[in-house]
């Protein structure tokens, strides 16, 4: 399945206004630490500038695989596979928070936000939360 360009096109001018901000991430990372007592664990040991870039590139790949990218589409089975429980185990149900902390966040640094904009986010992140959750189901070993 995939999304309507001009969708995925409208996204990106989205994030490309929030990374303009150079707290986006620290403030992600605080909003999506803050949203459920088992995510900070996750992090403890998170080189967070690393991290930063790894949202930013995991981001675009979700972005890309909405819009048909067979590229990116393989990009997030392996970071499925990364999240997976043989891996860093992140339960499904975990990703909801990832998905609200970040339109917490884009809410927040983005002047254009608005609800049908909010609507657009999250179409163009369910394809690849599903991924996500269709490799925990079905873990596989890290190329």
């Amino acid at each position: 399945m995939t999304v309507d360009k001009s969708l995925i096109h409208e996204v990106n001018q989205s994030l490309g206004r929030c990374i303009l901000h150079s707290g986006f991430m620290e403030k992600f990372y605080t909003n999506f630490k803050a949203s459920h007592p088992s995510i900070p664990p996750f992090f403890v040991k998170t080189n967070m500038a690393t991290q930063h870039k790894l949202l930013k590139e995991g981001i675009t790949f979700l972005l890309m695989s909405a819009g048909g990218s067979a590229f990116a589409q393989t990009e997030m089975k392996k970071l499925g596979v990364r999240h997976d429980p043989s891996h860093l185990n992140v339960k499904p149900e975990l990703y909801r928070y990832w998905v609200e902390a970040l339109m917490k966040t884009v809410k927040e640094f983005d002047q254009n936000f608005t609800a049908e904009l909010d609507k657009k986010w999250r179409t163009a992140l369910q394809i690849g939360i599903q991924q996500m959750i269709d490799s925990y189901q079905t873990p596989q070993k890290l190329a």
